[in-house]
């Protein structure tokens, strides 16, 4: 077994995690900003603003994503329905959770 000189004893290297962070950041910046675009009524508002909240924020990625060996990939073809498709979508999993 070959040691890292670069880690601490007690850490262990990760793939994917340095890249995956500030995409999934990114994301949901963008579906954040999306549904506040689209969100027109009082009520819709509401539901748009809890997206900041961690649980249903997943699962509105868990709707754009596919899983595969244990990641999550974003599924590019969500971004190719009508727009109006994909904020009620994001919409009802705000209302759902």
């Amino acid at each position: 077994m070959k040691l890292n000189p670069d880690l601490k004893p007690g850490q262990q290297r990760k793939s994917g995690t340095s890249f995956a962070t500030p995409i999934a950041a990114a994301l949901a910046a963008v579906v954040l900003d999306y549904a506040r675009h689209y969100a027109e009524l009082e009520e819709e508002k509401f539901y748009v603003s809890q997206l900041k909240l961690r649980q249903i924020l997943l699962e509105v990625f868990g709707l754009m994503a596919w899983k595969r060996n244990n990641y999550l990939y974003l599924d590019r073809e969500v971004f190719k329905n009508d727009k109006i498709d994909i904020y009620a979508s994001i919409l009802d999993i705000s209302k759902s959770v």
